[in-house]
């Protein structure tokens, strides 16, 4: 039996049982909404909360000097730690896991152009923080380089919120502010990044400046805390370990007092979301997949319906030859057709749903609801599992039929 007769049978029996069909293509039509929104919802939020992460820095570590909670060499609990830039500065001379590091100063002071007048976090930092917490300058400017770090230049780097604070409507690179009444040359302003977790100000609302004029103004020798990354995700347990070994051996301390140096772990946080997610998506793939599933119970039904109504015609095909692998085939495949029909119905509506829902100002907080690849496979998965589920009992039912009793049925 040629598929075209097999969907002209199909079409034959759909149109005796008008409402039925509408109800179950719907009823697919609907689980595989559930199936694509959820799981685009959930793609979406992952993909927005690994951008605002790449905001903060990928793989970084942020280290605070603490104080001891053991006794060692000679020294008893409770020594305040202060570490100093030289010393973090030649870590990774000693640790060949480290790829970069960076020592952080910051204070609030007074920013003054003209009459604006703002209390801001000021921030002391290395060349290398750029790399460490993806900061990027817009076009035209530059981040801090080794020569404003050397001859300890009078030059910022804005936040893209201060520059819009100081300078609405002009350009901030090659203009001049002052710091606590220093003058500092602005030679470049950050370009605009989403950022979800912050260790102390959001970027766009600080100013950097070179760590050396930092120490000038302010007068602060020892950093607040440094940042750093390791060379490759799997070496990154043997650079936390090393920077505890080798800091604890010029300072003083147990490397296994892990309380000594406070670290925030953005590798850590990573993982646990990607976890999260992992958890989050699996259970709304489960609940969409319980919805298509009762979709599949409405295929089934009307496949049972249409067999039932058709079994004096299975009996005459049996009789004159048809072999049950051809009944077998022929409802099988119906049930397949019911359910793409109303697997195509519900992609489209799916789609609809995820790029208007992508129009609305939500999305700066939930994401964009994405219909990625894996989203779409794993659904046509699911729709194909559901139709054949829902067409062989009723199609093996058909082909089991003893063909004297169907044709007197």
């Amino acid at each position: 039996m040629s598929l075209g007769s097999i969907i002209l049978c199909l079409f034959q029996d759909l149109r005796v049982h008008k409402l039925r069909a509408v109800l179950t293509v719907f009823g697919v039509a609907w689980g595989t909404v559930g199936v694509i929104v959820l799981l685009a919802f959930g793609e979406g939020l992952r993909i927005q909360t690994e951008r605002e992460q790449r905001g903060l820095g990928v793989g970084i570590v942020v280290a605070w000097p603490a104080r001891t909670t053991r006794a060692f060499a000679g020294y008893g609990p409770g020594r305040r730690l202060r570490f100093r830039t030289g010393d973090i500065m030649r870590l990774p001379e000693e640790i060949p896991e480290l790829a970069a590091i960076s020592p952080e100063y910051y204070w609030h002071a007074r920013v003054v152009r003209g009459s604006v007048v703002r209390n801001l976090r000021i921030t002391g930092v290395y060349p290398s923080f750029a790399e460490l917490r993806n900061v990027y300058p817009q076009p035209g400017g530059r981040f801090i380089n080794q020569a404003d770090i050397t001859d300890r230049r009078r030059v910022a780097f804005l936040g893209n919120a201060v520059s819009e604070t100081f300078f609405p409507d002009e350009d901030s690179v090659g203009q001049t502010l002052r710091i606590e009444g220093t003058p500092f040359h602005v030679i470049g302003c950050l370009r605009g990044k989403q950022q979800s977790n912050t260790y102390s100000e959001r970027d766009e609302w600080q100013i950097f400046i070179p760590s050396t004029s930092f120490v000038a103004i302010f007068g602060q020798e020892d950093p607040d805390l440094f940042i750093f990354r390791a060379t490759h995700p799997g070496v990154h347990n043997r650079a936390m370990r090393g920077v505890y070994e080798t800091l604890g051996r010029h300072y003083h301390f147990d490397p296994a007092d892990r309380d000594a140096i406070y670290c925030w772990d953005a590798t850590e946080v990573n993982r646990f979301w990607q976890y999260f997610y992992l958890a989050m998506n699996v259970f709304m793939g489960v609940g969409g997949a319980f919805t298509l599933f009762v979709g599949g119970i409405g295929v089934a039904n009307i496949m049972y319906i249409i067999v039932r109504e058709r079994t004096p015609e299975i009996g005459l095909k049996m009789a004159v030859g048809a072999k049950p692998r051809l009944i077998l085939t022929q409802y099988l495949v119906q049930a397949l057709l019911l359910t793409l029909a109303g697997g195509m119905l519900g992609f489209a509506l799916a789609v609809a749903t995820t790029t208007g829902i992508g129009f609305s100002p939500a999305t700066e907080y939930i994401g964009v609801p994405t219909v990625s690849p894996w989203v779409a496979v794993l659904t046509v998965a699911l729709l194909a599992v559901v139709g054949a589920l829902a067409g062989y009992f009723p199609a093996r039912r058909a082909a089991r039929l003893d063909p004297v009793q169907a044709l007197g049925y």
